[in-house]
């Protein structure tokens, strides 16, 4: 088990069909994160939302990566998450 799903515990699962761009939006309501993706919304404390942030960070480099479009990893893989 990662380090991103021992901090969220037993957090409900988010399945979304393939989106585009213009159907996510990040908002905030007081200390809450608010995450919509297509339909769906997600509230979250700030401190989740910096998690989950560096956790997308350190996928999509990975991805990049795997994709050829960089020469070297920016961030180490099991480094991301602290």
């Amino acid at each position: 088990m990662n380090d991103l799903a021992q901090k969220l515990g037993d957090a409900p699962a988010i399945h979304v069909a393939r989106q585009t761009v213009e159907n996510v939006r990040v908002t905030r309501e007081g200390t809450l994160v608010v995450l919509e993706i297509g339909g769906g919304m997600l509230r979250m404390q700030w401190r989740t939302a910096m998690t989950i942030g560096q956790w997308l960070m350190a996928r999509g480099t990975e991805a990049k990566f795997l994709d050829g479009e960089t020469k070297r990893l920016l961030i180490e893989p099991d480094r991301a998450v602290a």
